[in-house]
Formats: structure tokens, C-alpha cells, sequence
């Protein structure tokens, strides 16, 4: 599970427990589910127990302590990207979740893991299909986008790709989702997802 929120943890509304339940009864019946979420600078305060986890091609993790029967959380690493609150309404929102999608390709690498789906949630994890596309495909077997709310798409102007070092992803990125000078994460992730689910039959 690639995700922005993820209840205790990181919250401000239903992704947080849709991702949570999801993941849980995953768990419960013997699936080895893992979640990766961004380090928020507020969970250093949260009494939550991390420890380090080895570092993939560009990227670090800590592990939230494990709880029996349910699902392992890591957190990848934000540096000076690191704010208090989940979302910043700026630009270092993209900033974040640029680096959430590294992250989750990198998060197989250090675990020396191949999950068999990496399930995206929401405009926040959607560039996760088409870095994993652009790659080869080697570190996952299919992508899962699950849209949770379609008012929010993540539209950054087209710089944020060169601001937060991942320029490359130019020639990834469908053309339509890089339209007016913008970049639209939620519409490249629907293009390079293998498949796209929504958060109820009637969504």
C-alpha cells in the first residue's frame, strides 16, 4: 500500500481509515501486506517507535514498531521536505509525494522484496505506477490506482519535476497529464496503472 495517510498515524479523513481497513483485513486473512508513507515531521512526537531500515538506490525508511497481525508501516524519509502537517497546499506537496514514489520502488529494493501488487491510493501515490513502468516493471508485479477523491489531482506546474529531481519523468508521463505547462499526477497515474479501482461500487 502506497499511501499518504494512514490511521493513528497520519489522518485528516476517510483515505486514512479506507487504507487502513483495507490493508488490515488484507492482513487478516494471511496476505503479507506493507504500507509506505511519508515521515511527517509530527510523527517524531507521536511516541511511535522507529527504527532505520537499509536504504534503496535514493532513498531511506524507518519502520514503525510492528504490531502482531497487522500490517508492517514504513516511512520514507522527506529531509527538509518534512512538514508538520500532512499537506502544505504548495509546492513541496508534489515535492513529497515525488519522493513517496521513489520511495516505493526503492522500499523493494532495500527489503529485497518483490510484492506481488503495489496498490497506489489517491493522486498522492499515483506517479508510483509510472515510475514503476518507466523501470521495467522488475520490482512489483502489476499496479493497483484506487481513487479515493477525483476533486483532488495533485496539478503542479511542470517545473516541480526538475525542482524535486526527477526530470526524467517528462518522457513518462502521458502527454495529456503534462498539458498548459502543468502536471497532473493523479491523470499519469490512471495512464500507467494496470488497473484503477475506485473506493465504492458506486464512486
Amino acid at each position: 500500500m502506497v499511501c499518504a495517510e494512514f490511521a493513528p498515524l497520519a489522518k485528516t479523513g476517510g483515505l486514512a481509515d479506507a487504507v487502513t481497513g483495507l490493508a488490515g483485513a488484507l492482513a487478516a486473512r494471511g496476505h503479507d501486506v506493507r504500507v509506505l508513507l511519508p515521515r511527517y515531521a509530527h510523527l517524531a512526537a507521536t511516541g511511535t517507535t522507529l527504527r532505520p531500515v537499509g536504504g534503496g538506490r535514493r532513498s531511506e525508511f524507518a519502520q514503525v514498531d510492528a504490531v502482531a497481525g497487522r500490517p508492517r508501516v514504513y516511512l520514507v524519509e522527506l529531509g527538509a521536505l518534512a512538514a508538520e502537517t500532512i499537506y502544505t497546499g504548495d509546492d513541496r506537496d508534489a515535492g513529497t509525494f515525488l519522493r513517496l514514489a521513489v520511495g516505493a520502488l526503492d522500499l523493494c529494493d532495500a527489503l529485497d522484496w518483490r510484492p506481488d501488487i503495489l496498490h497506489c491510493h489517491d493522486w498522492h501515490a499515483a506517479l508510483t505506477p509510472v515510475l514503476h513502468r518507466a523501470t521495467g516493471g522488475a520490482r512489483a508485479g502489476s499496479t493497483v490506482l484506487t481513487l479515493h477523491n477525483v476533486g483532488y489531482q495533485g496539478v503542479f506546474a511542470t517545473r516541480v519535476l526538475d525542482d524535486y529531481g526527477q526530470p526524467e519523468l517528462r518522457d513518462a508521463i502521458a502527454s495529456d497529464a503534462q498539458a498548459g505547462g502543468h502536471v497532473n499526477f493523479l491523470r499519469a497515474g490512471l495512464h500507467a496503472a494496470d488497473l484503477v479501482t475506485t473506493v465504492s461500487p458506486t464512486y
